[in-house]
């Protein structure tokens, strides 16, 4: 089992090498949460059973005196001469053993030598065994680890992980800051992970979730703190452009799809987690869920740009409002650690494309206007000939 686990670790590790680099890579975003998960699960299973392996050597270490000691009395002319060995045996097997040692005499000297049995605990070296079990428990992340090196965050250069100010705790290693200001600290977990923790006593104590680096965990904490305190993180978002083979919309569209499906995934995960037995919240998983799923069919159902804009905004809404119904519950803090990041994410990401959705329709725009006022013989585009804002589609059939 040991073996199928290190194996699996080990391939899990690899297929996370093959991500890039950059925190905001579109990959790493989606794939990067669930490599770390397993990455996490397996950590852990293997500690379960090394656990176990090291009780039942333990166990065994103490059990095999009576299931050993029922042959030994018949070998004990052979491979014993200690007179304290023979002695429980002593009575039945006098003549078998007289030739060895005057133990009739010794036994009956000596009736508390029956203890002596209790103590060929003797072959305590077995005990040994639990030695190299002993020896594996460091190799686990529990010591002390070098504190993170100074460096900007690649998504947002004006953000930047640097070393925790107090390395008196062990489990912190590392702080993020938003120019001058402390937003969070990163933990390494016990099983090898990193987590950010929110440290603005503006908003509620929220953390990510497992991450297999320092910088990535500060990513997320980035993330999960522009989305409860609307601090900008990130590249300012781009109106999309046309391609030779797909229009803008087509663009956004599929970007929509992908945002929600791959959301749908990491909320439920989170929800599966937080409430193994069923959601605590059932009402609020079915909005968001029935929200995201509209949003992924935005490249089959061709929606309009309002449209479009009204489902994104609705899907951010519904996360928002569950992040505050979360400071209502009787497990808050449980819930708030395991959910917090999963719904606040969805609200970054929401967010971010909404406002590219709406550059790009204020770009149609303007081209419109500027091609109306060329067709006019005006030289200028006053914006009197504009299009409502509400009609000019940003669909795939119009450039």
């Amino acid at each position: 089992m040991e073996a199928d686990l290190n194996a699996a670790l080990q391939a899990t590790v690899q297929l996370g090498s093959t991500l890039p680099d950059e925190p905001g890579d579109r990959a790493r975003q989606h794939m990067g949460f669930p490599l770390s998960y397993l990455t996490y699960d397996l950590r852990r299973l293997r500690e379960y059973l090394q656990a176990a392996v090291d009780a039942t050597t333990s166990e065994r270490s103490n059990a095999p005196i009576p299931s050993s000691s029922p042959p030994r009395p018949d070998r004990l002319p052979t491979d014993e001469s200690a007179p304290g060995a023979t002695a429980p045996a002593g009575p039945a097997r006098t003549p078998v053993n007289s030739t060895t040692e005057p133990s009739p005499g010794e036994t009956t000297d000596e009736p508390p030598q029956p203890a002596t049995p209790a103590a060929p605990p003797s072959p305590a070296a077995p005990s040994e065994p639990a030695d190299p079990p002993a020896a594996t428990t460091p190799d686990l992340p529990m010591e002390p680890e070098p504190p993170v090196e100074p460096s900007a965050l690649p998504h947002d250069p004006s953000y930047r992980l640097a070393p925790a100010q107090d390395p008196t705790n062990g489990f912190v290693i590392g702080e993020v800051r938003a120019g001058t200001h402390l937003i969070a600290e990163i933990t390494r977990t016990a099983v090898g992970g990193y987590k950010g923790h929110l440290l603005d006593v503006s908003v509620p104590p929220y953390s990510t979730s497992p991450s297999a680096s320092p910088q990535e965990a500060a990513h997320k904490a980035a993330i999960l703190n522009s989305a409860v305190t609307g601090r900008p993180y990130g590249p300012e978002p781009t109106a999309a452009q046309d391609t030779g083979t797909h229009t803008r919309a087509d663009i956004l569209r599929a970007e929509m799809r992908t945002l929600a499906t791959s959301h749908w995934v990491t909320v439920n995960r989170a929800v599966q987690e937080t409430w193994p037995e069923g959601c605590a919240q059932p009402r609020l998983l079915e909005e968001l869920n029935e929200q995201l799923d509209l949003v992924s069919t935005a490249v089959d159902r061709d929606p309009t740009a309002n449209e479009m804009h009204d489902q994104l905004h609705d899907a951010a809404w519904i996360a928002n409002d569950w992040l505050d119904r979360i400071e209502n519950l009787p497990d808050t803090e449980w819930v708030r650690q395991n959910m917090g990041y999963a719904l606040a994410a969805v609200v970054y990401d929401v967010n971010r494309l909404t406002h590219r959705l709406d550059l790009t329709a204020a770009a149609v725009t303007a081209e419109r206007a500027a091609a109306e006022g060329c067709r006019t013989g005006g030289t200028s585009a006053t914006g009197e000939g504009q299009p409502h804002p509400g009609k000019h589609p940003v669909t795939a059939h119009n450039g």
